[in-house]
C-alpha cells in the first residue's frame, strides 16, 4: 500500500449540526460532515486538516479544538469522498458516517475504495 497524506489549512466559515464548512487559503469552499461525533470548533477558527491512509485504527479522540477519527472510504463524489465508521456493521449500501470535500479530489481520488483513513483536525496556533 502506498502511503498518501493530504494536509491543508482552512478557516471555518459555518458550524453545522453534523460538521462545518471551511474556506481554504485560495478561496475554495471545503465541507466536512460527521454524523457520529460533535467536533468542538467555532466559526472563524483556523484549522489544520490532515487525511492519510493507514493500516489500523488507533482509537478516536475528540477533545476541545482537536479531533482524530478513523473511517473507511465507501464511495467517491466529484470533489471528495464518503466514509463509514471502522466498526460499523453493514447497513444499507448508501449509509455513511460522513463526507469530506477538497479541491485536490477534483482531479484524482487519491485514496482507494475501502481504504482506512485517519482524519485529524486541529486548531492552528
Amino acid at each position: 500500500m502506498e502511503y498518501i497524506k493530504l494536509e491543508f489549512s482552512a478557516r471555518i466559515l459555518r458550524i453545522l449540526p453534523d460538521g462545518f464548512n471551511a474556506i481554504l487559503e485560495d478561496g475554495y469552499l471545503m465541507k466536512f460532515r460527521d454524523s457520529q461525533a460533535q467536533h468542538n470548533f467555532e466559526a472563524n477558527d483556523r484549522i489544520i486538516f490532515t487525511i492519510g491512509n493507514i493500516n489500523k485504527d488507533e482509537g478516536e479522540e475528540i477533545f476541545n479544538k482537536h479531533s482524530v477519527i478513523y473511517g473507511i472510504i465507501t464511495s467517491f463524489i466529484s470533489n471528495g469522498f464518503l466514509f463509514k465508521s471502522v466498526n460499523e456493521k453493514s447497513k444499507f449500501f448508501w449509509s455513511t458516517r460522513g463526507m469530506i470535500t477538497h479541491k485536490r479530489f477534483e482531479k484524482d481520488d487519491l485514496f482507494e475504495h475501502n481504504s482506512l483513513v485517519k482524519i485529524e483536525i486541529g486548531l492552528m496556533i
